[in-house]
């Protein structure tokens, strides 16, 4: 994975403690615009397009279309791989609770929120998979 051409990047992260949560009382959150020596992840990245619907948009389609379909996004993030070539750039220490040795390096494999490409990568794979699976299921389904 290394090679001595491309940028190397170490994310900073944390620990947010939330005891009151039963599944997830202690996760990881990754800080991209953490600043080292004035400089941040975030401003090296094109964030992308706003790729985002507009409401009058969405609102209209309601009108237009006898079919609507709506899901949660929560963890969309991390079922979107980042390319093994720009994972250089995702790069992070971790030792657990073992703070008498080196840390080792890991790298993150999915998208994060808060990268600033993010939500635009997100978008894309969305409706990338809607196409795919629209050619599979070309029919609408039939209302009763």
């Amino acid at each position: 994975m290394e090679r001595a051409s491309c940028a190397v990047h170490y994310v900073a992260h944390h620990a947010v403690i939330r005891p009151e949560e039963k599944r997830t009382p202690a996760r990881i959150v990754f800080n991209s615009s953490a600043s080292y020596n004035s400089h941040t992840l975030n401003d090296y990245w094109f964030k992308g397009p706003d790729l985002l619907n507009n409401l009058f948009g969405v609102v209209m389609q309601f009108h237009e279309n006898p079919v609507a379909i709506c899901g949660g996004i929560a963890k969309m993030y991390h079922t979107i791989a980042i390319p093994e070539e720009d994972q250089h750039v995702q790069r992070f220490l971790w030792r657990s609770v073992e703070v008498n040795r080196d840390p080792d390096t890991y790298v993150k494999t999915v998208l994060t929120f808060g990268d600033r490409p993010a939500p635009t990568m997100a978008i894309t794979a969305m409706r990338n998979t809607a196409k795919m699976k629209k050619e599979e299921n070309p029919e609408p389904p039939k209302l009763s």
